[in-house]
């Protein structure tokens, strides 16, 4: 009898994580069917070159036989995309190249008026989560899309969210992409809202990487002006992450740091660490945007 019991409570709780997998909530996708790297060439100023088989798969269809995803990688879409949505189209399902909410699609793609579409059809703005545990912010922060990530915010978007490791949307600024067309200014309003809203500025992200704390990432990614708010804001850089290793290690060892041409910039890095921390943190986001970044 305990055998049976035993038995059916796995084939209970197997059930059960394949329902929460598949419905909406706080519920994940399944897994990611291409490789977004692969797949879409960043090239600057929010826009993308696609390759791979998820975009050559749309190419020579007709308009009207795509499904939302796909639309979303159309130009002149927005028409037929509203036609869809007022449909059956069940808008908080899971699909695309990367198996996410169509939200979190379009929010990756920095397609702002789909995402006002989506949200104003009844998507909602925290699930399904992708496989990693990323909700639609947390994408939309991790690939720059910093003016799409407030509107989320705008609009209730859950800003303590955090993946299956423990990465916030702390960690996902801090290392987010680094382009010249990036908007600094934005980057560092956001990462205050973000600190001002109680998300823990130490938090080690429990991962591949080692450990790292949203500081960490910041050195990593080459974000002095970024660096330098977490710290006025009692980032701790003494925090050593799974190999020992602190913000100042992390800063003095960086390979393009070494380099002889970035050896200022190492320098620059160093003395924003060093400086004291203010006893009590200002965060002043318009004095650290005048910063070299």
């Amino acid at each position: 009898m305990k055998k049976f019991y035993a038995l059916f409570l796995v084939i209970f709780v197997f059930f059960s994580l394949n329902h929460a997998f598949a419905k909406g909530g706080e519920d994940y996708c399944r897994q990611r069917n291409y490789d977004f790297n692969e797949d879409i060439e960043f090239t600057g100023n929010n826009e993308y070159k696609f390759n791979g088989r998820y975009f050559n798969e749309i190419k020579g269809k007709r308009v009207d036989s795509l499904d939302p995803f796909q639309l979303l990688f159309v130009k002149n879409h927005e028409k037929e995309l509203a036609k869809k949505l007022s449909g059956d189209f069940d808008i908080n399902s899971c699909g695309g190249p990367y198996d996410t909410s169509l939200l979190s699609l379009a929010a990756t793609l920095g397609l702002i008026d789909d995402v006002k579409m989506i949200i104003n059809h009844g998507a909602n703005l925290d699930s399904p989560k992708d496989s990693a545990g990323q909700s639609a912010l947390m994408l939309a922060i991790s690939v720059g899309q910093y003016e799409i990530a407030n509107y989320l915010i705008k609009k209730g978007a859950d800003i303590k969210t955090t993946t299956r490791h423990g990465h916030n949307a702390l960690h996902a600024l801090a290392e987010s992409i680094n382009s010249e067309s990036r908007n600094k200014v934005l980057e560092l309003d956001l990462a205050s809202t973000l600190i001002s809203s109680g998300i823990p500025l130490n938090k080690k992200y429990e991962n591949t990487i080692n450990g790292s704390t949203p500081l960490m990432l910041a050195i990593i990614t080459d974000k002095p002006a970024l660096v330098q708010l977490f710290m006025e804001c009692g980032a701790d850089p003494y925090i050593k992450n799974q190999r020992g290793r602190d913000s100042f290690d992390i800063a003095k060892t960086r390979d393009s740091f070494n380099a002889s041409k970035n050896i200022k910039r190492k320098e620059s890095m160093l003395d924003i660490l060093q400086r004291p921390r203010p006893a009590s943190s200002s965060c002043n986001v318009h004095e650290l945007s005048k910063s070299t970044d």
